[in-house]
């Protein structure tokens, strides 16, 4: 009956179209080949149609007119290959399936100078090639994303996507379950070595998450390529003012029936940061001068079990584990004056030591069906996040001619504790000349935070009862979609909607007085239903060309901790906590892009988000400083982006020029208005070279022009350039490659802000040239057909995790 219903609906659009073809790439012993590129030629003037590229299921889907075709398939490692010609007459669907034997040419014994760019175009997504690149040796995930075109990673390490923050960050599919400095910590383990490639989607369908008004980066993992076993070690050193080490392994096994594959990094070392920061507010000047010294341990786990009940039926098993510690020494020395006076009043020394401590767990259960003309995924996933972030606190007075005036000294321990369940079905079908995907999503959160702030007298701590404090949080979000993808001749065409319904609760509690606890005026519930519709209008007019126009509407729940009230101190008078105000903020995109020859992209989009969250540098007691988030009234942004690639044989490289205007504008009450614009861009641009000795080199650059951050702050110029080197050996089994980043060191960070009577001044700088020098070995069979690379959930309530402190 549901398909009488369907094609009912679908049949007056059905004879609009041309004949539509579906087909199935696969190897000799029947596994699908990703990747592989179908060119369809006609059989009287062999002239080619037009090229399509296979999915992660080998499979492939296009629309022709009537008449005689030959199909040929292409793929790194394989023979070519080309089906029997096709005599399309009637409107019946097409099924074809290619095999691709191996090329009997030895791979080790040639030259090949064909690589991947290191930026491709794609009609959804523009991919940067991580392992093409030298410069990206020894680095972490973190680093990598901050060279990315049209990524920018700003002082605070908040992460925006073409001049937009409210980024979705996913992991082979899957949503990063950290935000905050949780995220950092996770992005710091990933080493550059266990990354593939980076996708970024800026107008992602209904298909995705509603969440994310920047848009989605999706940071792909190195896979192997038929059976057998394989594997790769890595090890690399740092130095720069501290030295930093990592290592790791990565294995795969797969035969006919079962894919094991694992992976186990681990890095230590420590960071240095140092910060001057000039405030002026109400009567007084504070002048500061802080370093920090981060010292992390991160550990990596990550295994997987795929078993092939047959050629369509698949299930498996992904557990990643992410157990790990930092230790941060943050030392500073303010200088306090009367607004009017040129004498320092007093001198405040102050330390944070701090010691934080997560064990984070997730587990994924995947089935998956997929047919000819048919797919079906169901993902259920399950996390464990304990996390403990251990702070003391000292903070010492002085007076002008140095003698020790009092202390105050705190000790803020804080456990959060947080479960996370979901729930995925999503089923893909052909439907008349088009693709028709339909789906649901449950998800729910429980998380649990604990803060207790004790005051240290004569090495006595006495427990705040104020100020101590337990936030609990429930969250449940259920979600609907469809879309609907057809190719209309030279037009493809793809609609969607997405609803969400969204339940939330949330109380904070306080101890009153000892012995028992009175809840505090902070509970809140919230319910509210939204519908996110989607776009896009693709329009080839020949294989030099390819036009797109996409609208959509997103959302951004506020990250978990940014609604809890706890308050964390930097020192006496800066302190850090959470808005139960906090609203969600909607965003509303259009953009129209153009690609030529695959090499040359330019786009053009326009954002308006309404209750924007960002950080806001706001004032209490006269004169101390909180920082919090909170929503400003509405947010516009501009985008310009061109991206030019290029290889030519040994040379490989890419021109990133991305312009954009920003503007903020809110009402905060009298004399607390905010209305920022500028006009900033960023240029990024990469250049590789391979000698015929097996050596390579490459040279990076990035600049970032003036322009606004974080809503608040005015930011100065910086930038970097970057230097590396490669060399291999014993028939490529073995690398050895070593970088230098910010050779002229360039990247500092400097902003003022001006806002509720405060005026700040920032200047930041990092470590300045960073060495790093980089092993890596390849072990085993070297054409081991890749571990699934599919997506669990989690995926928008995962990405709000952080923690305090």
């Amino acid at each position: 009956m549901k398909k009488l219903v369907l094609s009912l609906l679908l049949a007056p659009l059905c004879g609009l179209y041309a004949q539509s073809v579906v087909g199935l790439v696969q190897d000799d012993v029947g596994n699908p080949i990703a990747s592989a590129t179908i060119s369809i030629f006609s059989t009287l003037d062999t002239v080619k149609h037009q090229s399509v590229i296979s999915n992660a299921a080998g499979k492939f889907s296009f629309n022709l007119a009537q008449g005689d075709y030959i199909l040929c398939a292409t793929s790194v490692g394989y023979a070519r290959t080309c089906s029997s010609p096709l005599h399309l007459k009637s409107p019946n669907r097409e099924q074809v399936s290619l095999i691709l034997g191996r090329s009997s040419a030895d791979l080790d014994d040639i030259t090949v100078f064909t690589q991947k760019p290191l930026v491709e175009m794609m009609a959804d997504k523009m991919v940067i090639n991580v392992s093409g690149t030298l410069n990206s040796i020894g680095s972490s995930a973190l680093e990598v994303l901050r060279k990315s075109p049209g990524v920018n990673v700003d002082n605070e390490d908040n992460i925006s996507l073409t001049g937009k923050n409210g980024v979705l960050l996913f992991v082979d599919g899957r949503m990063s379950p950290l935000t905050g400095p949780d995220l950092v910590n996770y992005l710091s383990s990933l080493q550059s070595a266990q990354l593939e490639t980076i996708e970024l989607i800026t107008n992602p369908s209904a298909r995705f998450e509603a969440a994310g008004n920047g848009g989605i980066i999706n940071i792909r993992m190195k896979k192997n390529k038929a059976f057998g076993t394989n594997g790769t070690f890595n090890s690399g050193f740092a130095t720069s003012r501290y030295s930093k080490y990592t290592t790791g392994f990565s294995v795969n096994h797969r035969n006919k029936k079962f894919n094991i594959f694992g992976s186990y990094y681990y890095a230590t070392g420590k960071a240095f940061m140092r910060t001057n920061t000039y405030r002026k507010l109400a009567d007084s000047v504070f002048n500061q001068y802080a370093t920090r010294v981060f010292t992390d341990k991160p550990h990596n786990v990550h295994a997987g079990l795929d078993y092939f009940i047959n050629d369509k039926t698949t299930i498996g098993v992904l557990v990643n584990v992410l157990p790990g510690q930092q230790v941060f020494d943050h030392r500073s020395r303010s200088l306090i004056q009367h607004k009017n006076s040129n004498v320092i009043d007093r001198e405040l020394i102050a330390l944070g030591l701090g010691h934080n401590r997560r064990r984070n767990t997730n587990v994924n259960l995947n089935y998956r069906y997929s047919s000819a003309v048919s797919d079906l995924d169901i993902d259920v996933d399950y996390a464990h996040y304990n996390l403990m972030s251990d702070q003391y606190q000292p903070n010492y007075y002085y007076n002008d001619a140095g003698d020790f005036l009092y202390s105050r000294i705190y000790h803020m321990w804080s456990p959060s504790d947080i479960k996370m369940h979901s729930t995925k079905v999503s089923y893909e079908l052909i439907a008349g000349k088009g693709k028709l995907n339909i789906g649901g999503k449950y998800a729910d959160v429980k998380s649990d935070n604990t803060l207790k702030r004790f005051d240290v007298v004569n090495m006595v701590e006495n427990l705040d009862s104020l100020r101590a404090n337990n936030f609990l949080y429930k969250e449940n979000i259920n979600a609907l979609f469809a879309s609907y993808s057809v190719e209309v001749k030279k037009l493809m065409i793809e609609f969607g909607l997405r609803a969400e319904n969204t339940n939330i609760s949330g109380m904070s509690r306080g101890y009153k007085q000892a012995g028992y606890f009175v809840a505090y005026d902070s509970l809140f519930k919230r319910n509210y239903t939204n519908l996110f519709p989607s776009a896009s209008l693709g329009y080839q007019p020949n294989t030099d060309n390819q036009f797109s126009f996409n609208i959509g509407r997103r959302i951004d729940r506020p990250p978990y901790q940014d609604l809890n009230p706890f308050e964390f101190k930097t020192d006496e008078y800066v302190s850090r906590k959470g808005n139960t105000n906090l609203q969600p903020q909607y965003t509303n995109t259009v953009e129209l892009m153009h690609v030529y020859k695959g090499a040359l992209t330019t786009s053009l989009s326009y954002s308006h988000v309404n209750d924007v969250f960002t950080q806001i540098f706001d004032t209490t007691e006269v004169s101390k400083t909180f920082i919090t988030k909170t929503n400003v009234a509405r947010q516009d942004v501009v985008n310009f982006f061109v991206n030019y690639s290029f290889r030519l044989k040994r040379y490989n490289g890419y021109f990133n020029l991305n312009p954009f205007y920003n503007n903020y504008r809110s009402n905060f009450g009298p004399g607390r208005d905010l209305n920022l614009e500028g006009f900033a861009f960023v240029v990024k641009s990469q250049h590789g070279y391979k000698f015929k000795n097996g050596f390579a080199a490459e040279l990076y650059f990035i600049y970032n022009s003036p322009g606004i951050g974080l809503g608040f702050f005015r930011s100065r110029a910086l930038g970097s350039v970057d230097l590396a080197i490669a060399k291999s050996l014993f028939k490529k089994k073995v690398s050895i490659k070593a970088a230098v980043s910010d050779v002229f060191f360039f990247n500092k960070i400097s902003a003022t802000s001006s806002f509720a009577g405060q005026e700040m001044e920032v200047y930041r700088t990092f470590e300045p040239r960073l060495f790093r020098i980089n092993l890596s070995y390849r072990f085993g069979n070297a054409m081991i057909k890749a571990s699934r690379q599919r997506k669990t959930l989690l995926d928008d309530e995962n990405k709000r995790l952080q923690t305090g402190g």
